[in-house]
């Protein structure tokens, strides 16, 4: 299911849990009830999981990991002047966009709000820009053409989700105020 198609799992019934895990099997039943209703990509608690799987994985085989932190520049004026409505549609159009701009083995998440996060498993620092540069260029044909900031880490001996997610919102923070 694509992004502003998606139910919100977390609101069904036990019975009717049941029913969908017999037709829909239970790995896909549980990959829903982690996804964000509005996008359709994972919610802020399964990414903050799945990054501490990723860095211990790359502790362990001294291998390449980032991290992107993204944030919707002006994403308030659509609200504001459109309706929500509007900028819930902008919300799950963009998390379409990431989903089909990425590539097989990242993994994109709603961080809250207009906030997005992305895990660059296997990834150098100048591959993981070039599926944010994808992002951008497809994000900008949107209905509402959005453009965002982003800050990217990557990782780092000892790091930690944490010092991870730090840098990257650093980096983000500081683009916006560029911005500005």
């Amino acid at each position: 299911m694509k992004g502003g198609e998606f139910m919100c799992w977390r609101k069904f019934s036990f019975l009717r849990l049941i029913y969908l895990m017999f037709r829909l099997g239970p790995k896909e039943v549980i990959r829903r009830i982690e996804a964000d209703c509005l996008t359709g990509l994972a919610r802020k608690e399964k990414a903050v999981e799945e990054l501490r799987k990723e860095i211990k994985r790359a502790q362990r085989y001294d291998r390449p990991l980032c991290l992107a932190f993204m944030d919707l520049d002006n994403f308030g004026r659509i609200n504001k002047e459109y309706g929500h409505s509007e900028g819930d549609r902008t919300l799950a159009e963009f998390g379409r966009v990431v989903s089909e701009e990425i590539r097989g083995t990242d993994y994109p998440a709603r961080f809250g709000g207009d906030e997005f996060l992305l895990i660059f498993p296997e990834t150098k620092y100048e591959d993981a820009i070039k599926v944010i540069d994808r992002i951008i260029f497809e994000a900008r044909k949107m209905k509402f053409p959005i453009d965002f900031s982003f800050g990217l880490s990557s990782y780092r001996k000892g790091d930690t989700v944490e010092s991870m997610k730090e840098r990257a919102d650093f980096e983000m923070r500081k683009k916006k105020k560029e911005k500005l």
